[in-house]
């Protein structure tokens, strides 16, 4: 967890560097206090920032800062474990923590190959498309499979417009 714990401290304080970060939470994780209707989300983001008028603290444990919600403020806690990823505001991931990624979570993931047929993919086999992934554990077989493989392509959603 330290190595883990790094990876995360470091690449939470380059994006706040640049601004508001958006954290990728598994509330159901033990440690987690958010307000009492949000507690059990696999997959809730929250924002944090330098700039908020609430101090914002990170430590070996947790991430702290009271944050304002619909109800009104709350000071939150996150610990390091229930993060799963972390990006800019009003952007995608920019780094994900396969290990700590909800089940929910990795049944979303899909990819698409060459052929047009969809499989469902360990959260590893991503970081060929997106690069996204910190501290993956990528078995040799599946590194030697990804490889003779075309480059597999994100299906993001499968939305059609209809015009009426």
């Amino acid at each position: 967890m330290a190595g883990e714990l790094v990876s995360k401290l470091d690449a939470l304080k380059e994006l706040l560097g640049k601004g508001p970060a958006l954290l990728h939470v598994d509330t159901r994780a033990e440690g987690v206090d958010v307000p009492e209707g949000l507690r059990e989300s696999s997959m809730l983001r929250l924002k944090v920032s330098w700039a908020y008028a609430h101090p914002l603290s990170l430590d070996d444990d947790a991430i702290r800062q009271r944050l304002t919600f619909p109800e009104g403020s709350y000071a939150c806690t996150v610990p390091w474990d229930a993060i799963f990823a972390v990006g800019e505001d009003g952007s995608i991931p920019s780094r994900i923590w396969p290990k700590n990624l909800p089940e929910e979570v990795k049944r979303l993931v899909v990819l698409e190959k060459a052929d047009g047929t969809v499989v469902p993919v360990a959260v590893p086999a991503v970081a060929e498309a997106g690069d996204l992934l910190a501290d993956a554990d990528v078995e040799p077989a599946a590194e030697a499979e990804a490889e003779a493989a075309p480059a597999p392509q994100i299906r993001r959603g499968h939305l059609t417009l209809i015009k009426g």
